[in-house]
């Protein structure tokens, strides 16, 4: 059997934890800051409560749109556009372990760096190439307790790193084939990310991988299987069900020689956000008017039990024309137009094509944070910086935390997070976040 390094960081069950930290929340609503929220206080006593208890489904919160704007302070940035050691080429993912250090991958050269909680660089964990201890594709990774995984889906293989760089095993995985009814077509569940465990989630990992046939129009019943780390299927714990693979709803316009896609609008549902200890589910369907609407989100455990269930009251917001525009410019920008076709004609084209609802989702994306936090990104105003919620562990909200637009949330731990942030030459940074003055 393979070895697994995981180690709870303080010796504490998480549900012992969480309780702590309910009542720790608790003794700070009585700060200035919330006083003239009354409503909003007396929701978020119900649902620290409901928090420490396993959760009171159903319960109505207030207006989210009159949370607080939390302060943060920018306290470490890690990049160079000229040392090799400490520059960037494509981040894939950011991780944080107990002791602070900071996991960066660089999946233009296939390693994982380790950094310091000071930014200095330790060592590398991993390479390109097929042999052990090396990946093809970093595509899937992260840090639990004292085990870093990567699963790389070229290779079909999981492989487990202690934190200091040791290899620990190498896994293959055959996956679960999911055919997509009578079209010809099929999908392959595999392992996605690590749990508390050592259990890996499975997740739909090669999208209509053709066979012949038609496309299908059916929505996809697909098992929530677990793997160890070897690449077994050791459980079977629900299903889920999606809509059509999005290949089979594609549209696109002509213009000129060439066809262009269509964007899609945002479904309803963001997928399954996991961290170690659980997933949440968020509900984000687009109101239908300009009353106030409900957004839902349901945290589940590890063996899919619902131990928060919420709904929070918003105000719906309109799709502003600079923003339609903004999504149609970026997929004439991914297809460069034919010679002689202006450019400004294709981006009229797709936009004329798009079938966008009135009203933006409440919600455009999503991170779960490693203690159990949940950070929703809100609607796109077009403004300089982007919105997001940030929800405790029990359904709290507590506040929004506002960051430069084109800035991507890529690691949330208890009042700190790393964001990877583009300079004007699109070379990436890693910045370290603290909430709070």
């Amino acid at each position: 059997m393979p070895r697994i390094a995981v180690r709870d960081e303080e010796g504490t069950s998480f549900a012992a934890a969480e309780a702590i930290g309910c009542f720790d929340r608790l003794c700070t609503f009585a700060h200035p800051t919330w006083r003239h929220l009354s409503c909003l206080i007396l929701s978020i006593c119900f649902s620290a409560i409901a928090g420490c208890g396993g959760g009171i489904p159903g319960i109505q919160e207030s207006l989210l749109d009159g949370l607080p704007v939390l302060t943060v302070t920018e306290d470490l940035r890690i990049g160079s556009v000229e040392d090799p050691d400490y520059g960037f080429s494509r981040i894939r993912g950011v991780e944080v372990d107990r002791d602070g250090r900071l996991f960066v991958g660089e999946s233009l050269v296939g390693e994982i760096r380790v950094f310091d909680s000071d930014g200095t660089l330790l060592r590398r964990i991993g390479r390109k190439g097929e042999g052990p201890g090396e990946f093809q594709q970093l595509f899937q990774w992260g840090v639990v307790g004292d085990t870093v995984w990567v699963t790389d889906f070229f290779l079909r293989r999981i492989t487990l790193f202690e934190r200091a760089g040791t290899l620990l095993s190498t896994g293959i995985w055959e996956g679960v084939t999911v055919p997509h009814g009578t079209s010809g077509s099929a999908s392959s569940v595999g392992p996605y990310s690590m749990r508390v465990d050592g259990l890996f989630r499975g997740e739909i990992t090669e999208v209509a991988q053709r066979m012949g046939g038609a496309p299908s129009e059916d929505s996809l019943r697909v098992p929530e299987v677990l793997f160890d780390a070897s690449g077994v299927v050791v459980d079977t714990v629900g299903w889920d069900v999606f809509p059509p693979p999005a290949e089979s709803r594609a549209t696109r316009v002509s213009v000129g020689s060439r066809n262009y896609p269509v964007p899609r609008p945002p479904t309803g549902t963001v997928p399954r956000l996991g961290f170690p200890a659980g997933e949440w589910i968020v509900d984000r369907h687009p109101a239908q008017a300009d009353s106030l609407s409900n957004l839902k989100i349901t945290r589940l455990g590890l063996m899919g039990d619902t131990i928060v269930s919420r709904e929070y009251r918003y105000q719906p917001r309109r799709y502003p024309d600079v923003i339609l525009d903004s999504i149609a410019m970026r997929y004439v920008s991914a297809r460069p137009s034919a010679r002689g076709t202006d450019p400004d004609r294709v981006r009229q084209a797709i936009r004329d094509a798009m079938d966008f609802p009135d009203f933006q989702p409440p919600v455009l994306e999503g991170v779960a944070g490693s203690d159990g936090t949940l950070w929703l990104r809100r609607e796109d105003l077009g403004g300089r910086l982007s919105r997001w919620l940030v929800i405790g562990p029990d359904g709290t909200p507590r506040g929004h935390v506002e960051i430069p637009r084109h800035s991507t949330v890529s690691w949330v731990g208890e009042g700190v997070f790393v964001v990877v942030e583009k300079d004007e030459f699109d070379v990436p940074w890693v910045v370290r976040f603290r909430i709070g003055d």
